[in-house]
């Protein structure tokens, strides 16, 4: 897992390789809100395989009731642009 956290946008990108599990995503998110620079309470995934973005969506699904909103995305530039509202 490869975490880069952009300040200026307010934004922690996350590269995740090799075989996704839930497990995985789980890993992801933690790294992502305990980042220093983490402080939207917003996180995005960008999936490029239907595989990803179905697990990523039931990650989604069971943290509906958390503090931080969570929405999955094919492309970067619709997860930033949702992260930017």
């Amino acid at each position: 897992m490869e975490l880069r956290t952009d300040q200026a946008k307010n934004i922690a990108y996350i590269r995740l390789t090799g075989p996704l599990h839930s497990a995985t995503i789980l890993e992801a998110f933690d790294a992502a809100v305990a980042d220093s620079g983490y402080r939207m309470g917003m996180v995005a995934f960008v999936a490029s395989r239907k595989l990803e973005f179905g697990l990523s969506r039931m990650f989604e699904a069971f943290s509906a009731d958390a503090k931080t909103k969570i929405a999955v995305f094919y492309a970067m530039a619709e997860a930033e642009a949702w992260l930017a509202e």
